[in-house]
């Protein structure tokens, strides 16, 4: 393909470009690009193959967190408790990002925003398969360094709290606060 064949737009993240009956590009494959016109498809036709797409991914795709039943149940009582708060306002979720706080640099932080703040790059974690209702968003910022963390609720009669379980932290502060991630260029220099 040439260079101005190649470029492809992106919808949340699925690539615009299905294969379709038009003509063959270098490569052997038939595409059309979905955001431009097309004589052989209608508009119509477009949306809709966007909108299989798009489901089809969903269906597909796998959460980069995982949240056990302890932890979304709390995630719930919690959001819920909060649109009590907003009047019922349901347009607040959950979100996790990470602070710098502590003596190794970063930890785990959530605070509820309006689904209208979200920033178009952040992870949304839905509540189950069908993908109706947000659980939870992770700030697009962290998304790399929380890939495989499993969310956990933790109680007893003295504690509870939210335990992150991330293969991704290299070392964590004595009292269990704060942690920290080494960079490439890090590890480079060692």
């Amino acid at each position: 393909m040439n260079e101005s064949s190649s470029r492809v737009l992106t919808k949340v993240g699925l690539v615009k470009l299905v294969k379709d009956e038009s003509p063959t590009d270098n490569d052997g494959q038939k595409y059309t690009k979905l955001n431009e016109p097309n004589e052989h498809v209608s508009k119509e036709d477009e949306e809709a193959k966007l909108e299989k797409l798009l489901k089809k991914r969903q269906s597909i795709k796998k959460d980069i967190v995982t949240i056990t039943e302890k932890a979304k149940d709390e995630i719930k009582k919690l959001v819920k408790e909060y649109h009590k708060k907003q009047n019922n306002n349901t347009n607040y979720i959950l979100k996790l990002f990470y602070i710098i706080k502590g003596c190794n640099g970063l930890t785990h932080s959530f605070n509820f925003v309006h689904q209208n703040d979200l920033h178009v790059n952040d992870e949304i974690i839905y509540e189950n398969k069908n993908r109706e209702k947000i659980l939870l968003a992770i700030d697009s910022k962290c998304i790399l360094y929380v890939i495989n963390t499993t969310l956990d609720y933790y109680k007893d009669d003295l504690t509870e709290k939210f335990i992150f379980i991330n293969p991704n932290v290299t070392s964590v502060c004595p009292c269990g606060t704060s942690f920290h991630f080494n960079r490439k260029d890090e590890k480079a220099e060692k």
